[in-house]
């Protein structure tokens, strides 16, 4: 069964970031958690397929988890976080709802 989303990718201040977009509409961005195996495909994958159905659907794998890489320590802090999605929401230049579960909710 093929996937109920495409693979993208986005520069975000210099570093190669991954995500998952499916369907049409208003932006949804859904942001995972912070724990080591956390990734946008693990956190989100079931339930993509239905969201696209309503929304234009965007799971970010925030940078060092997934196939985003970190570039070190830096890059877990809260703050440092926070400033990278903010970046990531900047380049997909668009208006979004948000959405996250446990750190990615935080």
């Amino acid at each position: 069964m093929p996937a109920a989303w495409q693979d993208r990718y986005v520069d975000v201040g210099g570093i190669r970031t991954h995500y998952l977009e499916a369907g049409k509409g208003d932006t949804l961005v859904v942001i995972h958690g912070g724990l080591v195996w956390c990734c946008a495909e693990l956190t989100y994958g079931a339930v993509i397929e239905p969201l696209s159905r309503r929304f234009r659907v965007v799971a970010v794998d925030v940078v060092g988890f997934g196939l985003t890489p970190g570039r070190g320590p830096q890059d877990f802090s809260a703050s440092a976080q926070g400033d990278f999605l903010v970046r990531f929401l900047r380049a997909l230049a668009t208006p979004a709802h948000l959405a996250g579960n446990s750190h990615g909710g935080w």
